[in-house]
Order: structure tokens, then C-alpha cells, then sequence
């Protein structure tokens, strides 16, 4: 039994319609089958893709599905020890490429979980679930490490003149003159 206003709505028009399973549904509007299951049971969100396709299968108006779901999503779930200007942000160690210790690189957190000597972070608790048990790992949100090293450089970028490009004659496919630098307005688009 669903427990979503829009998962009862869901249900309704399924068996008004004949549509013998949430899998039959699932085919017909392309979404996954867990995707649709959790629609049914969870009050969400839903793109305006979803609501359309959801609303073309169960032959009923877009808005009859809209009105049920919540206007946004629910807030970030609550971190402990974290202050609330920190609630939604990650940790820099997963962009950094010490995160994975491999020959040379790796630092004292990636290595034993011990703090970095000169880092700006929280300590907070990481919830794991192992065998079905859940567990508190104490962990940290890290703000700013005196070892951390982007893991992707950055492209390097041209300098910029304040001249416009001067067109060549030839013909160009549009990924093209954008990397030319030639603005899309002029080009009708």
C-alpha cells in the first residue's frame, strides 16, 4: 500500500485504467521501476519530465499529479557536529588527489583517519551500515588542508583581448565557433 498522496493517486488510476503492475507502469512512462517505487512511498519532489510522463500514462491532467507532491525538496539531512553553514557542503578530500593513497600520494587522514597537521576542519560522525548493523565512524568535514591537491587541473585559458575574432570564411560547427570565441547572437541562435 503506498503511503504518498501521489502514490494513492498513482494506484487509483492504475486500477480505474487496468494497469495490472507498477512494473507495466514503469515500461510505460520510462522510469525505473525503483524510481516509481519510491515516488509511491516517499513524498518527494518530482521534475515536471516526470509529472508528464506520469500524467501521459495515467491519462490524467499534469496538474492532478503536481498538486500532490511538495512544492521542493525536503532540507539536507541534519550532520551532527556540523554547523548549519556546513549542513550541505562536502568535504574537500573527495576532489583532492591525496584521497587515495597509492605510491607517493595519500596523506595521514587518507592512510590511518589521522588528522592533517595544519587543517581546517569538524569533527562529525558518519553513519555505516555493516552486515545490517549501523554504526557511528567519527569522521570530518574538511574546509581547508595544507596537503590537498585538485584532483583535475585546471584548463588553461587564453588571454582575452578586447577585440572580436575576425571570421576566416570557413564553415564551422557550432562547438567550434564557440571555442573561437564567437558569441552565438550573431549567429541567429
Amino acid at each position: 500500500m503506498p503511503k504518498s498522496p501521489v502514490g494513492k493517486f498513482i494506484d487509483q488510476r492504475m486500477e480505474e485504467l487496468g494497469i495490472p503492475s507498477v512494473k507495466q507502469l514503469a515500461k510505460m512512462t520510462g522510469l525505473s521501476f525503483s524510481g516509481l517505487s519510491k515516488i509511491r512511498n516517499t513524498e518527494m519532489a518530482m521534475k515536471s519530465k516526470t509529472v508528464e510522463a506520469l500524467a501521459k500514462a495515467l491519462k490524467c491532467d499534469y496538474w492532478e499529479i503536481k498538486d500532490l507532491t511538495p512544492d521542493e525538496a525536503p532540507p539536507p539531512r541534519q550532520r551532527k557536529g556540523v554547523p548549519t553553514q556546513f549542513h550541505k557542503r562536502q568535504t574537500i578530500c573527495w576532489d583532492c588527489k591525496n584521497a587515495v593513497p597509492e605510491g607517493k600520494r595519500g596523506c595521514s587522514w587518507s592512510r590511518k583517519l589521522e588528522p592533517v597537521e595544519g587543517w581546517k576542519a569538524i569533527e562529525t560522525e558518519v553513519t555505516r551500515i555493516d552486515g545490517g548493523m549501523e554504526r557511528q565512524i567519527k569522521s570530518a568535514l574538511v574546509i581547508e588542508c595544507p596537503l590537498f591537491r585538485p584532483d583535475a587541473e585546471e584548463p588553461k585559458k587564453e588571454p582575452q583581448t578586447n577585440e572580436p575574432p575576425k571570421w576566416d570564411g570557413k564553415i564551422y560547427f557550432e562547438d567550434e565557433l564557440d571555442a573561437l570565441g564567437f558569441a552565438r547572437a550573431r549567429w541567429g541562435t
